[in-house]
C-alpha cells in the first residue's frame, strides 16, 4: 500500500498543505547541502539554528519560479506528474508573497467627538485602528 506522507509549507505565514492544496508541489529543502538549506530557510524568514538538518522541511511550489528552477519542469507539465521532483542545483526560492505587508482586520475601534462650541454640535464618527506586519514585525496603521 503507497501511503502519502503528511507535508506542509514550512515558510512562514503560507498556509498550503498536502491536505488543503492537494494539487500542489512540495519541495523538499536540501539537507545534504548545508549551505544551500541554510540559505532557502534564511530567505523564507527561519532561522536553520532552530532545525535539526536531519529534519525534512518542505517549502510549496508557490516560493518558486518552476519553470526555471525545477529541471524536470517540462517532463511534468507533459505528463502530469514525476516520480521524484529534482530541482536545479542553484535554485533559491524566490517568491515570498504570502509574507508582503498585509493589514490584518481592525482591532479596534475608537469613537472620536467633535463638538462645534459656536453651533453646540456633537459630532461623532468611528476610527479603526488597524496593524499591519511589516517584514515580520507589527505596526501600527491607523
Amino acid at each position: 500500500m503507497n501511503f502519502k506522507k503528511y507535508r506542509w509549507c514550512a515558510v512562514p505565514g503560507c498556509k498550503n498543505t498536502c491536505t488543503k492544496t492537494p494539487n500542489k508541489l512540495f519541495i523538499k529543502v536540501p539537507h545534504v547541502d548545508l549551505y544551500m538549506r541554510r540559505t532557502w530557510l534564511k530567505r523564507a524568514g527561519k532561522d536553520p539554528n532552530n532545525l535539526s538538518d536531519k529534519t525534512s522541511v518542505y517549502f510549496c511550489e508557490d516560493h518558486f519560479d518552476l519553470e526555471n528552477d525545477m529541471e524536470n519542469y517540462h517532463r511534468y507539465k507533459i505528463m502530469g506528474s514525476v516520480k521524484r521532483i529534482k530541482m536545479k542545483s542553484n535554485c533559491i526560492p524566490s517568491k515570498f508573497d504570502c509574507q508582503n505587508t498585509s493589514t490584518i482586520e481592525p482591532l479596534l475601534i475608537v469613537k472620536e467627538v467633535e463638538t462645534d462650541l459656536e453651533d453646540n454640535q456633537i459630532q461623532e464618527y468611528e476610527v479603526p485602528i488597524t496593524y499591519a506586519i511589516q517584514g515580520g514585525s507589527l505596526a501600527l496603521a491607523v
